[in-house]
């Protein structure tokens, strides 16, 4: 079975053609990344956990078009987006839900630094944004709420936003916004 993220982007058409650079926070042990690599010509994805960073680098380091990143993503998109040149597909999966995934604490292990990631981007926006997990942002009081998200989308420019589930794998949905 194909990885969702194939999905997603057939889904929704978003390619390398559209959006040559994709770039993508919560990173955990690189699937995605890896599948992102394979539709897109370049990858960047930040990990918090220095463990989990390690891991991915070992692990990918023969795939040429993924670079990982380390560190706090709002910090680091801030930087990242400053040198990027072309269309890029923003997709945010930093925030900490349970389990062996890691949590920003400045932020706390069930919240989201979603909002502070989407200021990050406000000198460079992107074409494409996809915020993971939609349903945790639905359901978890300490998560921003959608209005709060929209409103902050709004803020970086006129987008046009859509709830999406890909069929036939488990997944919590997505929010996507697509510049108009």
């Amino acid at each position: 079975m194909k990885h969702q993220n194939h999905l997603i982007t057939a889904d929704l058409n978003i390619n390398k053609d559209t959006t040559p650079i994709l770039i993508e926070t919560g990173t955990y042990q690189g699937e995605g990344s890896k599948a992102w690599s394979e539709i897109f010509d370049k990858v960047y994805t930040i990990e918090l956990s220095d463990s989990l960073y390690s891991y991915c680098i070992e692990t990918y380091k023969d795939v040429p078009n993924i670079e990982f990143l380390q560190g706090h993503s709002p910090d680091l998109l801030k930087d990242l987006v400053k040198n990027i040149d072309e269309p890029y597909t923003l997709f945010l999966d930093a925030h900490g839900s349970g389990g062996s995934t890691t949590f920003d604490s400045s932020v706390g292990r069930l919240r989201s630094p979603v909002l502070l990631e989407l200021e990050s981007v406000k000198n460079n926006i992107p074409k494409v944004i996809i915020i993971d997990d939609l349903t945790d942002f639905e359901q978890i009081d300490s998560y921003p709420s959608l209005d709060s998200i929209t409103l902050k989308v709004s803020e970086l420019g006129d987008y046009e936003s859509s709830k999406y589930f890909p069929e036939g794998h488990t997944s919590k949905g997505m929010f996507v916004f697509k510049l108009k």
